[in-house]
């Protein structure tokens, strides 16, 4: 599994690509520029994020092994895609935490995903999750 300052938003495929994700986060009102398969999503003087998709048994498996002993291990099981938000230095983006809370919540209320932070591996599941 990857390390350091990435967060990611884990689901289960559906008709999601890259474009759309563009058309998500054009809608949170941040700057962005874009890059055919990425983009750097920042507001002014906050956090500059880096946004790809990925799609693969890679990214299944790691969804597993991210859900084991969790309450959340069967829907996770199923997810076999994500959205990777990365950036450079972590305590900046923790000092300026809004734009990676705007970024988080659009794209997981539009994919009714979960949310993995790798520098603390917490899991947040989508609101409508119920137990």
């Amino acid at each position: 599994m990857s390390t350091g300052s990435v967060s990611w938003v884990l689901f289960q495929a559906q008709s999601l690509d890259i474009e759309k994700v563009h058309e998500i986060l054009l809608d949170t009102g941040l700057s962005i520029l874009r890059q055919p398969d990425k983009f750097a999503v920042w507001q002014e003087n906050g956090s500059l994020l880096f946004i790809t998709l990925a799609c693969s048994e890679l990214v299944r498996q790691e969804s597993v092994q991210i859900g084991q002993d969790t309450p959340y291990a069967e829907d996770l099981s199923r997810c076999n895609v994500r959205i990777e938000i990365a950036f450079d230095d972590l305590q900046e983006v923790r000092m300026e935490a809004e734009t990676l809370i705007e970024v988080q919540s659009s794209l997981q209320e539009a994919t009714q995903g979960y949310i993995f932070n790798i520098w603390n591996q917490k899991i947040a599941p989508p609101p409508e999750y119920e137990d």
